[in-house]
């Protein structure tokens, strides 16, 4: 559980800064 708690948080980090990428290129 441990590990896959570990590879969700990364996954998310990498979205969470797609996200913030696409806003700053949309503003």
């Amino acid at each position: 559980m441990h590990e896959l708690n570990s590879i969700v948080y990364q996954l998310n980090k990498k979205l969470i800064q797609l996200n913030l990428g696409e806003i700053s290129h949309g503003t």
